[in-house]
């Protein structure tokens, strides 16, 4: 499963539509309180499994399922 823990910020808009134009299945949230539990201090962030990417990182991820 995929969610991108978004607070809909530009980064995270443009992370978006790149997961949808490769037609990447995910789920959208806006409960960042997971995050701080783990440390991250800014949106967003992409969850693969038990994976958490920050934004490029999941750039790079997204680059490689092309």
């Amino acid at each position: 499963m995929i969610i991108l823990y978004s607070t809909n910020c530009p980064k995270c808009v443009v992370l978006q539509k790149k997961l949808i134009d490769l037609n990447i299945d995910f789920k959208v949230t806006n409960d960042i309180e997971p995050l701080i539990k783990r440390g991250f201090l800014e949106a967003p962030v992409l969850q693969i499994d038990d994976k958490y990417l920050n934004f490029s990182q999941a750039i790079k991820w997204i680059k490689e399922q092309q």
